[in-house]
């Protein structure tokens, strides 16, 4: 951020205060996308191999297949399985 020659040094003050806000929030919502965008990659492939995936309230997953059902215990779970089932893909 680039200051204004003619701020009082309160302003700059409180911009540099506002921006720190800004970018903490920010971070916060890198993270969430983030790990929105894995589980969303993880579905899709999981998908391409005919496998749906349910999240659940508790933060666990169903992952069903032909009749079947398994549950994984977290998302990393559910991508060993994916791998299992479509091979060295994913």
């Amino acid at each position: 951020m680039i200051a204004c020659q003619n701020e009082s040094p309160d302003v700059r003050t409180a911009r540099a205060s506002e921006q720190n806000k800004t970018d903490s929030g920010d971070f916060a919502a890198t993270v969430a996308d983030r790990q929105e965008k894995t589980q969303a990659t993880v579905f899709a492939e999981a998908a391409l191999r005919g496998v749906s995936v349910y999240p659940l309230a508790d933060g666990t997953f169903i992952a069903s297949r032909w009749g079947w059902i398994k549950p994984c215990a977290d998302l990393s779970a559910v991508q060993r399985l994916v791998r299992q089932l479509g091979g060295a893909q994913c």
